[in-house]
């Protein structure tokens, strides 16, 4: 027979559980585990750089930090659990003989369970990534524009920290341990905190390896000596490192994004203007029936020469979700429900530096973008340094 203690950790809470989970997933999901297959900011002074047809060759490095979990109404994610643990519960976890009396007694004295609010505290996001990219443009036309292709790999480094603290009602507990005494309510308490706080920090984990691929034909026009327009309809392939069951994957899952982009770029005497707006259409994720909203995207920047090598100016983005989330699951969708459908947002501006070597033998840039405005997805900072460079026919 277990032993009175044992049955206490190992008393039935799946009513807690449920709860637990579908408050975590209203306050701060939004597209599946908060991400989108897009790097917002990626976009930068190679909108404005002249190209011809030829290899280009191009490694985007990210370090995104965030401390802050925005929830749908962009207000930073604290209280990300509370409710009750019923009764039934908590009678179910003492001993047979003591069950029927405990019950009634409770019941008698208008006890309801336990009432417990959670917090979540020390929340940290961290992503590392090499975004791998070979681009050729070819001297063959079609609509008046130059064919070509172009195809990325992400090489990432994904990681996510968080605690949780539970406080329970001290009117229910008092009431409780009047009723099975002390010691029994404390190992009941304690049984709840341990269960709740592992529930809600259950989303924590780290993961690094390949992303997901994506691939893409091009077309670009030159307009004139100062103006081009690039389109390119991307396919995102799910060949990432992912496992449903893991908190953090370097790929985002089983599904395919369609990801049309048309990227403008007008180079001036002094100022350089770019902008790439980009569409995400998510398939359903066949290992979770999770189907992510779509996204739209829009990178920009305008830059000044202030040297005939140096670009220094202003860079920044543009998430907004478009779409509403959908799960096959009834308890997340109605968690969905709650949050207006989950959509996520957010902008980011700041400072960029960019050097050209003797004209475009090769660029390296850097940049600090900062979000702000964020609903259901984190808010961070993140810091990019980029290295583009051509290689000829």
């Amino acid at each position: 027979m277990k032993s009175k203690s044992t049955r206490m950790q190992t008393m039935p809470l799946t009513l807690l559980a449920s709860a637990i989970m579908a408050a975590a997933a209203s306050s701060a999901m939004a597209a599946e585990n908060r991400g989108q297959r897009y790097s917002p900011g990626v976009g930068g002074s190679d909108m404005t750089s002249l190209l011809v047809p030829g290899w280009y060759g191009q490694v985007a490095m990210i370090q995104y930090h965030a401390t802050k979990l925005k929830d749908n109404n962009g207000d930073t994610v604290n209280t990300v659990a509370a409710g009750t643990v019923p009764r039934a519960n908590i009678v179910a976890g003492l001993p047979s003989a003591q069950q029927s009396a405990a019950n009634t007694a409770l019941a008698g004295a208008g006890f309801q369970g336990v009432g417990y609010s959670t917090r979540l505290e020390n929340f940290r996001a961290d992503v590392y990534a090499a975004l791998l990219r070979v681009t050729y443009l070819s001297t063959s036309q079609a609509f008046g524009a130059n064919l070509g292709f172009t195809a990325m790999l992400p090489v990432v480094r994904r990681q996510t920290s968080l605690e949780a603290d539970t406080t329970l009602s001290s009117a229910n507990m008092a009431t409780l341990g009047a009723v099975v005494g002390s010691t029994a309510a404390t190992a009941i308490g304690d049984n709840i905190r341990n269960t709740v706080n592992g529930q809600a920090s259950r989303n924590k984990g780290q993961a690094t390896g390949l992303g997901d691929l994506e691939i893409s034909p091009l077309l670009h026009w030159e307009l004139g000596d100062n103006q081009a327009i690039s389109f390119a309809p991307t396919i995102v392939v799910p060949t990432g490192d992912y496992n449903k069951n893991s908190a953090v994957n370097a790929g985002y899952g089983n599904f395919y994004t369609f990801r049309p982009s048309v990227q403008y770029g007008y180079i001036g005497d002094g100022w350089d203007v770019g902008v790439r707006a980009v569409l995400s259409f998510n398939s359903r994720n066949k290992d979770t029936d999770y189907k992510s909203g779509n996204m739209f995207n829009l990178d920009f920047q305008l830059m000044k020469f202030v040297t005939d090598d140096l670009r220094l100016g202003l860079q920044g983005y543009v998430v907004q979700q478009f779409s509403d989330d959908a799960s096959g699951d009834a308890t997340t969708q109605a968690a969905i429900d709650l949050a207006d459908g989950n959509r996520m947002r957010t902008f980011a501006l700041g400072p960029a530096l960019a050097w050209i070597k003797n004209g475009g033998e090769m660029m390296i840039e850097g940049k600090f973008l900062r979000e702000f405005g964020s609903q259901n997805r984190t808010e961070g900072t993140a810091y990019w340094l980029t290295i583009s460079k051509p290689f000829g026919m």
